[in-house]
Formats: C-alpha cells, structure tokens, sequence
C-alpha cells in the first residue's frame, strides 16, 4: 500500500490482484505509485497490465516509475500554469514511458507486445 499526505490531502493506493488472477494463480499485475513534491503537489500514476502479456507486471511498473519520475523532474524545475502546459508534460512522458518500455524489452529479447499495458 501507498500512501502521501499533503495539508489537507490524505491519498492511499493499493494494487492487488483480482478474483481471476487468484483462481489461475497468477500475480498482481497492475501497479500504482505516489509521490509527494513537497507541501503542493502530488505526482499519481496507475498503470493496469494486459493479462494477455507475458510480462505485465514488469511494463505496469516500469509505466509507473518512469512516468511518474519524469513528472516530478519537470515539476521541480516549473509548474506548468496552464493546460496545455500539463497536456504537453503528459504526452512527453508517455511518450519517455513507453520509450523506456521498448528498451526493456530489447533487454529481455521479448516482443514489444509482452510488456506493452
């Protein structure tokens, strides 16, 4: 379980895994991650892994740390003051994400559809 807290904010996360991950005995593969940048921001981000990819969990959590880190480096240098400004962080760090998530699988010598959310 995850949790952050900011003055007057309280966020909690959990990934588990569902009735038919138990009933196949396979894990949790989705994951979730929180982190707090100082008092006034909060940088969430929940990835859901395909069931149908070998290695789901592994691309959810790389999903989540890359995303999420790539957020806060941009946030603790400016915070964008308008839409389009988030929009424009957002798609870069999809973008830096799945980047992140081919290399892994070039590391593995797996197809990019196993590791792909």
């Amino acid at each position: 379980m995850s949790i952050a807290t900011l003055p007057g904010w309280r966020c909690l996360a959990e990934s588990v895994a569902g009735t038919s991950h138990l009933a196949h005995q396979l894990p949790c593969q989705d994951a979730h991650k929180i982190l707090a940048l100082g008092d006034k921001h909060l940088v969430l981000a929940v990835a859901d892994g395909a069931g149908s990819a070998k290695h789901a969990e592994q691309g959810a959590k790389i999903a989540v740390d890359i995303s999420t880190e790539f957020v806060s480096c941009h946030l603790s240098e400016l915070v964008p003051q308008d839409q389009a400004s988030c929009e424009n962080i957002l798609r870069q760090a999809f973008i830096h994400t799945r980047t992140a998530i081919e290399q892994a699988h070039a590391e593995i010598q797996s197809s990019s559809r196993q590791l792909f959310l």
